[in-house]
C-alpha cells in the first residue's frame, strides 16, 4: 500500500456484536459437551465460554461468537438451538456496564487505545505475539496474585461490583429501570417417545404433552 509494507494479524478476539447467548442449559452437561452440540448445528461458531454467575442456579447460559454477520442474522432468527433433545433459547449477547480497563496490557484505569505499553498474554503476562502459546500460569497484571487481571478477587473489581450492584437497587427503587419476576417461568422442550414431547421448567415441574 503506497510502497509500505502492511502486516495483517488476525484479532485475538471478536467483539461483542458477533456474540451470541444459548440459554437455560442444564447444569449437569459439561461445557465441553454444550459446546460440541452447538458446533454440530452451528459450524461456524466459535470462541465459547460459559457465563459466570454469583448466585446457584439450576441451568448455564453460553457465549459465543460468529464472525459472518449474514450468518450472525440468520441464527438470530432460528432463535434456538438443539442440545441433548432440549430445545434452548439462542439470543443476543447484551454485555454490561463494564469496569474500565486495557485489553492490551491488562491494566485497569485506561482502554487500549490509550495504552503505550506492548501488548502482553491476558493470563500468563508475558510478551504477546501472534505466535504465542501460553505455558505459565496465571498472574494478575494489579497484584501479580495467580488470577485473571479482571478477576473479582482483586479488591478494585470487587468494589466496582458492589457499587454498581448499589447502583442498580436504587435505580429499581426510583423507578428508572424494572426488575424482572423472579417467579417467571423458563421453559425447555424435549422429545420422549411416540410423538411425545417433555417442557422443563427450571423450577424443577416436568410436563408432558403430545404433539
Amino acid at each position: 500500500m503506497d510502497n509500505i509494507d502492511v502486516e495483517i494479524q488476525q484479532p485475538r478476539s471478536l467483539p461483542d456484536c458477533c456474540t451470541l447467548l444459548v440459554c437455560y442449559a442444564p447444569a449437569d452437561l459439561s461445557n465441553e459437551f454444550v459446546y460440541r452440540e452447538i458446533t454440530k448445528s452451528i459450524s461456524s461458531a466459535g470462541s465459547y465460554s460459559k457465563i459466570n454467575y454469583h448466585r446457584p442456579r439450576s441451568t448455564n447460559d453460553y457465549r459465543f461468537c460468529i464472525a459472518d454477520a449474514n450468518k450472525y442474522e440468520e441464527i438470530l432468527k432460528i432463535t434456538s438451538v438443539t442440545i441433548e433433545y432440549l430445545l434452548l433459547q439462542i439470543t443476543a449477547f447484551r454485555p454490561g456496564l463494564k469496569l474500565t480497563y486495557c485489553s492490551n496490557y491488562w491494566m485497569i484505569g485506561h482502554t487500549k487505545p490509550e495504552c503505550k505499553m506492548n501488548p502482553r498474554c491476558r493470563k500468563c503476562l508475558d510478551n504477546w505475539e501472534l505466535a504465542h502459546h501460553c505455558q505459565k500460569p496465571i498472574l494478575c497484571a494489579q497484584c501479580e496474585s495467580p488470577h485473571l487481571s479482571t478477576s473479582i478477587e482483586y479488591p478494585a473489581v470487587y468494589n466496582y461490583r458492589i457499587t454498581l450492584k448499589d447502583q442498580v437497587k436504587r435505580a429499581i427503587n426510583d423507578g428508572l429501570i424494572s426488575q424482572p419476576s423472579i417467579n417467571q417461568k423458563r421453559e425447555a422442550t424435549r422429545y420422549v417417545e411416540d410423538g411425545k414431547y417433555e417442557t422443563k421448567q427450571t423450577n424443577g415441574t416436568n410436563q408432558v404433552c403430545e404433539c
